[in-house]
C-alpha cells in the first residue's frame, strides 16, 4: 500500500497546491485500473477494489485537511476515481460540497453515473447543468447519449441529438459514434445509416457500430456491402468487425459466409487471436457444424479457459453432453486449466440433463473451495441442476444461502417446486417474490402454472394466467400456451382446451396440438384424436410420430385400413421413429 505522508507539517510541506493532489489521485486511479481487470476471482476483486477506494478516501481526506476540498480540478479527479472504483454514492456526496461546480465537475459526474448504470440521475445532472448556464461539450454528449442508447430512448436521443447539432459537437468523431450508437439500439437503423454517411471523418469505431446494428437486425445484404465498403477504403476489420459477422452467419443459410470470413481470418494469421477463435468455434456450433468447429479447436496454437469453455459449449449447444463433459474434463487434465466461473456455469445445464447429480456435486465441490458460488448466474445453475436431479432439498438449500438471488434465482425454485408437485411451496415463494417488488418473467408464470398443472389445480391456473396478462402485460410465451393446454387436458377438459387454443392470438404450435393428442388418447376421446393426428399430419409432414399416432387413433377405433394406410405412407417416405430409451447411473 502507498504509504502517506504523516504530521500536518509534513504534509503541508509536501502538498501545497492541487498539482501534487491530482498526481497522487491519479496514482490512486491507475492502482484501481490495474487491478480491477486482470483477476477473475470475485473475493479478491472485492478486496482489492475496496483497497483502492480506500485509498480514494485517504487522498480525499488529505485535500480536504489541506484545504483543497473546493479545487475543481482536485474534485474532478477524486469524483472520477470513486465512479471508477464503483462507489457513486461517495462521488456523489463530494459532487454535492463543491459550491462552485464547473463543466469538469458536472462531466466526472455524469460519465461516472452512466459507467455505473444509472439512468435517471445522469440525464436530471444534464437539464440542471445547462439551467446553471454551463454549456456542455462534446465529452458531455457522449456520456448522455450512452444513457439514451442502453435504455433505447429514441425520442430522448433524438432531443440531445439536436441539441448536439446546434452546439455544433457532431463534427466530433466520439460524439458522432455514441449518437449512431443510439440510434442503433432503438432500431432505427435508417438515420444511424444517415448520420453515418454524412459523417466527415469515420473510424473503425464508426463501421463497427453500425454493422453491428444490421447484424442485430439480421439484414445480412446491407452488412457484407459495408464490409466490402469498408475493406475497399482500406480500413482493416478487427475482432468486433468479425464478432458481428459471426452473429449473421450462425445459420445454415449463411454458412457459405462464414467459410469465407474463415479463410480471410486464415489468410490474414487472426488465428491467434482468442477471441476470433471462439467466435469461429461458436458460428460452427450454431450451424451443426460441430466436427468442423472441433478441428478448429484441436489446431489452434494456444488455448486458454475461454476457448475450451466455448468448445465445451458447442457441445452442449449441439446436443453431445458426454462430449462437453470430455472436453470439460481434458481441459484440466491436458492444459492444467483451473475452470472459472463461466465453465461452471456452461456445464451445470449438461449435469442437469444427464441426471449426473454426481458430476454436479462435484462441480458445486469446485465452486466453494474456488470462492465461485457468490455469483447469482453460479446459484442459479446449480439450482436448476439439483431440482431437475431430483434433489429438490439440496436445490432448497442453495437458493435460501444465495444472498444475491435475482429474479431467475426465484424462477428456477418455483419451476422446481411444481415439477415436483410441491404447488403450496410454489404459491408461497411466488407471494414472497412479489412482496419483495420482485417482477416476474415469462420463466416465472411457466414454473407456477406448470406447478398447477401437476396438481390438477386449474382454477388457479387459470387466476396466474390472468394475473399475468393484465396486472403484469405480459403477452403469453407458447410455452406458457402450451402448458395451459396440457393442464385442461390433462383434467379431461378436452373442449375447453380446443377454446383456448382457438382464444389464442398465435397460430398454435406442434408440440400444443401433441399435448393435446396425448391427452385424447389418456381419455378415450377418439373422435379429437382423429382430428388432431390429421392435423399434425399436415403441419410435419416429415414427423415419423404423426404417422405412428395416427396410426394408433385409427386402431383404436377399429379403422384397419386406415391403419395399413398410415403405415405404407410411412415406408414410402422411408421415415422410422426412433426408439425411445433410458439410463440410470450406477454408483453414482
Amino acid at each position: 500500500m502507498l504509504a502517506l505522508p504523516s504530521g500536518p507539517q509534513h504534509c503541508a510541506t509536501l502538498l501545497q497546491n492541487s498539482s501534487t493532489i491530482w498526481a497522487l489521485i491519479s496514482l490512486c486511479y491507475s492502482t484501481a485500473n490495474l487491478e480491477l481487470h486482470p483477476l477473475p476471482n470475485p473475493i479478491a476483486l472485492a478486496s482489492l477494489n475496496l483497497n483502492s477506494i480506500r485509498k480514494c478516501k485517504q487522498f480525499h481526506a488529505l485535500a480536504v485537511v489541506l484545504g483543497l476540498s473546493q479545487d475543481v480540478f482536485v474534485a474532478t479527479k477524486v469524483i472520477s476515481s470513486y465512479s471508477y472504483c464503483e462507489n457513486p454514492v461517495a462521488a456523489r456526496r463530494l459532487f454535492d460540497s463543491v459550491l462552485r461546480k464547473n463543466v469538469c465537475v458536472y462531466n466526472s459526474m455524469i460519465s461516472g453515473y452512466a459507467r455505473t448504470g444509472f439512468v435517471d440521475e445522469p440525464v436530471c445532472l444534464f437539464r440542471e447543468m445547462r439551467a446553471c448556464g454551463l454549456e456542455p461539450d462534446h465529452y458531455t454528449y457522449a456520456s448522455v447519449m450512452k444513457v439514451f442508447s442502453e435504455v433505447q430512448d429514441l425520442d430522448g436521443g433524438r432531443g440531445i441529438h439536436g441539441l448536439i447539432v446546434a452546439s455544433g459537437c457532431d463534427l466530433d468523431t466520439v460524439v458522432a459514434n455514441s449518437v449512431m450508437s443510439m440510434y442503433c439500439s432503438s432500431g432505427s437503423l435508417a438515420n444511424a445509416h444517415q448520420l453515418f454517411d454524412e459523417m466527415s471523418h469515420r473510424n473503425l469505431v464508426s463501421w463497427n457500430i453500425l454493422i453491428a446494428g444490421y447484424t442485430n437486425c439480421y439484414d445480412g445484404v446491407t452488412v457484407w456491402n459495408l464490409v466490402r465498403r469498408m475493406l475497399v477504403e482500406g480500413i482493416k476489420v478487427d475482432d468486433f468487425t468479425l464478432a458481428s459477422l459471426f452473429d449473421l452467419c450462425g445459420n445454415s443459410e449463411h454458412l457459405k459466409f462464414g467459410l469465407e470470413i474463415h479463410g480471410f481470418i486464415i489468410r490474414n494469421f487472426l488465428m491467434f487471436d482468442a477471441h476470433v477463435s471462439c467466435c469461429l468455434l461458436n458460428m460452427y456450433a450454431k450451424c451443426g457444424r460441430l466436427e468442423t468447429a472441433r478441428r478448429v479447436f484441436d489446431h489452434m496454437d494456444k488455448r486458454n479457459v475461454v476457448s475450451w469453455t466455448a468448445m465445451a459449449s458447442c457441445y452442449a449447444q449441439g446436443g453431445d453432453r458426454k462430449e462437453c463433459l470430455q472436453i470439460f474434463r481434458l481441459m484440466q487434465l491436458m492444459d492444467g486449466l483451473k475452470p472459472n466461473r463461466v465453465s461452471l456455469v456452461s456445464v451445470l445445464p449438461v449435469c442437469a440433463s444427464l441426471g449426473a447429480l454426481l458430476k454436479g456435486k462435484q462441480i458445486h465441490g469446485f465452486s466453494l473451495r474456488h470462492a465461485m458460488n457468490s455469483d447469482a448466474s453460479m446459484c442459479n445453475a446449480l439450482i436448476d441442476m439439483y431440482w431437475k436431479c431430483g434433489r429438490l432439498d439440496y436445490a432448497e438449500s442453495v437458493f435460501h444461502h444465495t444472498s444475491q438471488k435475482d429474479v431467475i434465482s426465484w424462477s428456477s425454485m418455483i419451476s422446481g417446486y411444481g415439477f415436483h408437485g410441491h404447488a403450496e411451496e410454489a404459491f408461497t415463494l411466488y407471494d414472497k417474490m412479489l412482496k419483495l417488488g420482485i417482477r416476474p418473467v415469462h420463466l416465472t408464470f411457466l414454473g407456477i402454472i406448470s406447478a398447477c398443472s401437476r396438481c390438477g389445480l386449474i382454477d388457479k391456473g387459470f387466476e396466474y394466467y390472468n394475473s399475468m396478462r393484465l396486472d403484469f402485460g405480459t403477452i403469453p410465451s407458447l410455452e406458457i400456451s402450451s402448458c395451459m393446454i396440457d393442464m385442461l387436458g390433462r383434467d379431461g377438459q378436452l373442449e375447453r382446451a380446443l377454446e383456448f387454443i382457438e382464444s389464442m392470438h398465435v397460430d398454435p404450435s406442434p408440440s400444443m396440438w401433441g399435448a393435446l393428442y396425448d391427452a385424447s388418447r389418456r381419455h378415450g376421446n377418439l373422435e379429437i384424436g382423429n382430428m388432431i393426428s390429421a392435423m399434425l399430419l399436415k403441419m410435419e409432414p416429415g414427423n415419423p410420430s404423426n404417422y405412428i399416432a395416427l396410426s394408433n387413433t385409427c386402431a383404436a377405433s377399429g379403422q384397419w385400413d386406415d391403419v395399413i394406410e398410415a403405415r405404407r405412407e410411412m415406408r414410402e417416405r422411408h421415415l422410422r421413429k426412433v426408439p425411445g430409451y433410458s439410463w440410470i447411473a450406477v454408483n453414482g
